[in-house]
């Protein structure tokens, strides 16, 4: 029969701690006290703490988020403190045993489920996210519409303030990849998500569109500094030197919610950038609020 994880016991009796330490190894259980912890044994090892006084996350060294999450397991004995499982002072060895034995098996379960949605939760980020330039991706912009769909209040004008809507495209991109080929054409993608990003403040998002076009959603922009407000942030995301990178962009301001991934601001931001390049680029359009 295979050995359970190794049980971690508390407590300021020693002979109290040698007889834990008899009662678990008689059952096939490892124990060991905290200063027996070492590098090729710490608390990743441990799944369940058996103490006779309340667990003290900082005197264990344990971040209190692990012992919240439930990854490590405490049997409390004679006490009466937050615990996973209480025990009577006088609690025999069997149900010692048996206390730790199913609690370890508890947490094996809860880590293994932690895992799980720890790895869910990368797969849905690394779907969501553009394997270039590290933004959001088109995906990630169609559930943010759900969510904006689903928040009118957020939408909506109010107090002075808007949410905008801002495609922004790089000049003259082809050209990048026909002079200088795809490696510093890609570079250059990658500087100026670094740069939009720097721009936006907290709250927006940026997202990398497709090629070399960008969408942003800007939250609470003053009604009045619209236009400065995406000129500014398009104008941060160029570059003079060594060599010139400029945008081009168009806005919009999305009134209200629509059952569309593409809602009207967005055609009419897309229609605003047009106007922009065909201007000559390098310059933001509606060029007033």
């Amino acid at each position: 029969m295979s050995r359970s994880r190794p049980i971690l016991l508390v407590s300021n009796n020693t002979a109290k701690l040698a007889a834990w330490r008899n009662t678990l190894g008689s059952a096939g259980i490892d124990a060991l006290a905290p200063l027996e912890l070492s590098e090729n044994l710490t608390l990743d090892d441990i799944h369940v703490i058996l103490s006779d006084q309340p667990v003290d996350p900082q005197r264990l060294n344990l971040p209190v988020q692990r012992l919240e999450r439930g990854e490590i397991g405490v049997v409390l004995i004679g006490q009466t403190a937050p615990a996973d499982v209480q025990l009577p002072a006088d609690a025999t060895s069997r149900e010692i045993v048996l206390a730790c034995r199913l609690l370890g098996q508890i947490v094996a379960q809860r880590r293994q489920l932690l895992r799980e949605q720890r790895q869910q939760r990368l797969l849905r980020q690394a779907a969501a996210t553009d394997s270039l330039t590290g933004l959001a991706n088109r995906r990630a912009w169609d559930e943010m519409w759900q969510q904006l769909q689903n928040t009118p209040a957020h939408i909506a004008a109010g107090n002075g303030h808007a949410t905008v809507i801002a495609l922004l495209d790089i000049d003259n991109f082809k050209r990048w990849n026909d002079d200088f080929g795809h490696a510093l054409a890609d570079q250059q993608l990658i500087s100026v998500a670094e740069r939009l990003s720097a721009a936006v403040r907290r709250g927006d998002f940026v997202f990398r569109w497709g090629g070399d076009e960008f969408a942003l959603i800007l939250s609470a922009v003053p009604s009045n500094r619209v236009a400065a407000t995406v000129e500014q942030i398009r104008s941060a995301a160029g570059l003079n030197a060594p060599r010139s990178v400029t945008l081009s962009a168009g806005w919009a301001v999305l009134d209200q919610p629509q059952d569309d991934t593409q809602p009207a601001a967005f055609r009419n931001a897309d229609e605003q950038l047009r106007r922009a390049k065909a201007a000559g680029g390098n310059q933001s359009w509606p060029t007033v609020e």
